[in-house]
């Protein structure tokens, strides 16, 4: 992929590319919607991913290209607001970096940039296509200006841009896990707290993810990712206002008085909010336990049990969703559960390896049964974080 990525580049250019990179894709192996609610979550980032390559200009513009889309090169000029410069397309994410590090004083552009990107993560599917474009773009930038941004710094500038630039109101995992992967490892973090988090081994000859893609793709920005955010904020404001109580986030809230606070709240849609991210976030605690004891056959489990509850009670999945796990459940998978915010997207299952090739005929055989289309499936590697190639 280093090679191609140089090509293009240099067909687009007519110029060498200083640095090349790679950004993976994620899969949230539990702990979803908990990010902005507090709670600790266990992603990690694979195989699939967005390649990179990037050199100064001699001009004021910040020249984007993508060999993904048929659009040409995408201009910013730096000598104006970038947010005025906004064209809703993906470049917009790498506009919005720059935005981030000017605005925070990382940097001071006289001169703009030549970028190409080439990815296989799929768009809009739930895997982050939008963190590694954010990263990758951070994490380039930061080499070839030599800033000096540590790690940390990139995740939260990047999660900054796609709060700020982007207007989605996501938290911090999945830039975190796009930064901080490591091959065969899921990431334990306390999402209040990005310096408290370890690594989960993965390692284990018996067992495999599979990832569906339902191939509905949805834009977190204008759909009801925002509208979950809002009513949770709305929960802890009517929890904290009846006990007299200033916790920043739902999950600082006891679990064993969880009875309790459900009984202050009025409203079902939110008592079922409530339930979701609590229970959620005591199945993610579990998780880790039950992998870094090689039980997954009770991780898997919980994964259904995850499913469930974001069907059920925070309403994110979707019937093609529910109907990959249902088929995978059916099929002797050990676990499935979509992964990412919802609303169209991927589930991802685990399931032995002797068994993945008959759960790929039978999901392709009864999703386009029951849709008449048909989802796509990658059986990933858990990969390292953003780096140079």
């Amino acid at each position: 992929m280093k090679g191609k990525i140089i090509n293009i580049f240099k067909n687009v250019f007519n110029c060498e590319p200083q640095l090349v990179a790679f950004s993976p894709g994620r899969i949230n192996l539990m702990g979803e919607h908990l990010d902005y609610n507090g709670g600790s979550v266990l992603p990690c980032s694979i195989s699939l991913g967005i390649y990179g390559a990037i050199s100064l200009s001699s001009s004021n513009k910040i020249n984007l290209y993508s060999s993904n889309v048929k659009e040409g090169i995408l201009k910013y000029d730096i000598d104006r607001p970038l947010e005025l410069q906004k064209n809703k397309k993906w470049s917009d994410y790498i506009a919005g970096i720059i935005w981030i590090l000017k605005k925070e004083k990382f940097i001071s552009l006289e001169k703009g940039f030549n970028m190409v990107i080439f990815g296989d993560l799929p768009n809009s599917s739930g895997l982050s296509s939008s963190a590694a474009l954010e990263t990758l773009a951070i994490f380039l930038i930061n080499e070839l200006y030599h800033l000096k941004l540590s790690k940390i710094d990139l995740a939260i500038l990047a999660k900054k841009c796609e709060n700020d630039f982007i207007g989605v109101k996501c938290g911090i995992m999945d830039q975190f896990s796009v930064v901080f992967g490591k091959s065969n490892k899921a990431i334990y973090l306390n999402s209040q707290n990005i310096n408290d988090f370890r690594y989960v081994s993965l390692e284990n000859n018996d067992y495999s993810f599979l990832i569906v893609n339902s191939n509905l793709k949805r834009n977190l920005a204008s759909s009801k990712y925002n509208q979950r955010y809002q009513e949770c904020q709305e929960i802890l404001k009517i929890i904290n206002e009846k006990n007299g109580s200033d916790y920043l986030y739902i999950c600082n809230f006891p679990l064993e008085n969880k009875n309790y606070y459900l009984s202050q709240i009025d409203s079902e849609l939110l008592k079922n909010r409530f339930k979701h991210i609590i229970e959620e976030n005591e199945r993610t605690k579990n998780s880790a336990y039950y992998l870094e004891n090689n039980d997954f056959l009770s991780f898997g489990e919980i994964m259904y049990e995850s499913h469930e509850s974001l069907k059920k009670f925070y309403e994110v999945s979707c019937a093609e969703l529910d109907e990959i796990v249902e088929i995978a459940y059916r099929n002797d998978a050990i676990g499935a559960r979509m992964t990412g915010a919802g609303f169209g997207g991927c589930v991802i299952i685990l399931a032995k390896i002797s068994n993945i090739k008959k759960l790929k005929e039978k999901i392709k055989e009864l999703f386009f049964k029951k849709f008449n289309f048909y989802p796509s499936m990658y059986i990933v590697n858990i990969a390292d974080g953003t780096h140079l190639l």
